[in-house]
């Protein structure tokens, strides 16, 4: 059962959104719902509850709903074909994600954060990247050129290692394993 139908509101709130074509079925949380609808019809999201979320674009009238869903329907189509077509990573993907790079301040309400968070893709790949190899887990880096570019870094040549202990060898199995590696390049 849908979490949010247990509120007096709840069909409601599901209504909201499902008149627009959004699938609720595939909405997982309250809190999901909660966000989806402040995001469809521009509406701050600072921890409502399901019933007062409801009652906020409730009290928007027909007229405004439909202007701010029209400016707003576009991101879920977006994220639906996004969805369906897995993107691979590619490094013209990367470079693009850079460069519209910009901090973007979402309400934290979604994650129970209070306050704001600042979703910059730069900044949280540099932290996904900084989490990674402080866990240990830096070897998983090996698999991506794009993200060894990214942080000015490479996987060194045997020879350049030569006289050097405790080189991880797992470094060059998945450089030879790299569908773009020049042919011929000494691993």
């Amino acid at each position: 059962m849908k979490p949010w139908l247990s509120e007096q509101r709840g069909r409601q709130l599901e209504a909201f959104l499902g008149v627009w074509g959004i699938k609720t079925s595939e909405i997982e949380t309250t809190s999901d719902i909660i966000v989806d609808a402040a995001t469809l019809y521009g509406i701050e999201c600072v921890g409502q509850s399901v019933d007062e979320m409801a009652a906020e674009i409730e009290a928007l009238g027909r007229k405004e709903r439909k202007a701010r869903v029209e400016a707003n329907i576009g991101l879920f189509t977006d994220r639906a074909e996004k969805k369906q077509t897995p993107q691979p990573v590619t490094r013209e993907g990367l470079e693009k994600m850079f460069a519209d790079s910009k901090p973007k301040l979402v309400s934290g309400a979604s994650q129970d954060c209070i306050g704001e968070l600042d979703i910059d893709p730069v900044s949280l790949l540099r932290k996904v990247i900084s989490a990674v190899i402080s866990h240990g887990q830096g070897h998983i880096l090996y698999d991506f050129p794009e993200v060894l570019e990214f942080t000015k870094s490479r996987i060194p040549s045997r020879s350049e290692l030569s006289g050097h202990t405790a080189v991880d060898e797992r470094m060059f199995e998945a450089k030879a394993k790299w569908p773009n590696l020049i042919p011929g390049t000494e691993l």
